[in-house]
């Protein structure tokens, strides 16, 4: 298991990445699935260290657990 320094190491290389493309970036980098994605890979590394509540974390401002969790329900229902 990592320690929270190394988590907290991590998160904050990620973030300056971010902060750097959201001010300088181009458009289209901003706009990409690969920078989105590194956006998750913050928020989770948020959530791990206890800066996001788990409840916001599930909630639809981020993960939308209860949206997924209907899809897999009607993909069960569908194909099972």
């Amino acid at each position: 298991m990592r320690s929270s320094v190394e988590i907290e190491r991590m998160r904050d290389v990620l973030g300056g990445i971010v902060d750097a493309m959201a001010e300088y970036g181009p458009e289209e980098e901003i706009d990409s699935y690969a920078f989105a994605f590194l956006c998750n890979v913050i928020d989770t590394l948020n959530w791990v260290l206890g800066e996001i509540s788990t409840e916001k974390f599930i909630s639809p401002d981020y993960l939308n657990l209860e949206s997924w969790l209907k899809r897999e329900k009607e993909i069960r229902e569908d194909f099972l």
